[in-house]
């Protein structure tokens, strides 16, 4: 069975459960109910599940079929950022995004943003600042360092889209891992003016590191988030769970 078909049903359940087709607590469709829904073999359906499963949206129970544990968000922010880049998650999500691009510059990196992005002292970067609206919601301000080497030079139109699509599919560079980190700062001034926080006095702080396959760092990114928007989501699955 092509990979496309596993990812087809993967895409379809997953938009399904987003729209909630099916409530929360309540089961998918049964296997064999799937198999002919896609016409496809119960291996391709399995797969589709395990990925859903890794992902957090069920739960296989043995013996009783494939329960749904996605919860929709109070706050109607349900991005879990992965490999492909907020772009890209918040669209599958259901939900639109813009990107304001505030400035785009060349940056000879010194000690201090060495000490944070652990690019080398002397390092090319190109500097991106971005305001991102979700759903016309101010929601968050990126600033990214992208290493001269392997990116010369972002262009208006490209910033205006994403970073991570332009990487991979107009420069040929494969995305291999990120390291993220969350924490609470302060707000500045900028972050007052440009989110709308009105009575809000901090922001919850994305830092992440990008690396291609040959472990070289691309990027290096600061995300200062609304904090009324603002959802941490984390699922750990546990290698214990019984393979249907």
């Amino acid at each position: 069975m092509p990979e496309s078909k596993y990812k087809e049903i993967y895409l379809q359940l997953k938009q399904n459960i987003l729209d909630q087709q099916y409530r929360e607590t309540n089961y998918l469709p049964s296997e064999n109910q799937l198999t002919e829904a896609f016409g496809c073999s119960r291996n391709t359906v399995r797969r589709a599940i395990m990925h859903l499963t890794e992902e957090g949206y069920v739960q296989p129970h043995h013996g009783k079929g494939v329960r749904i544990l996605y919860q929709p968000s109070q706050k109607q922010d349900m991005i879990r950022y992965g490999s492909r880049g907020v772009s890209q998650t918040t669209v599958e999500n259901g939900y639109s995004i813009l990107n304001r691009v505030l400035g785009i510059s060349r940056v000879t990196v010194d000690e201090e943003l060495s000490a944070v992005s652990t690019f080398p002292v002397g390092t090319e970067v190109v500097c991106v600042r971005r305001l991102r609206y979700i759903d016309r919601i101010p929601k968050m301000i990126d600033t990214s360092y992208l290493s001269r080497g392997l990116v010369p030079n972002v262009t208006k139109e490209v910033a205006e889209g994403s970073l991570f699509r332009y990487i991979e599919g107009t420069l040929g560079i494969p995305i291999a891992m990120i390291k993220r980190s969350v924490t609470v700062d302060v707000a500045t001034p900028e972050d007052e003016t440009y989110l709308d926080l009105d009575y809000l006095k901090c922001v919850a702080v994305i830092t992440s590191r990008t690396f291609t396959n040959e472990g070289d760092l691309i990027e290096y990114s600061t995300s200062r988030n609304r904090p009324d928007l603002f959802v941490f989501n984390s699922v750990a699955v546990s290698n214990r769970i019984e393979e249907r």
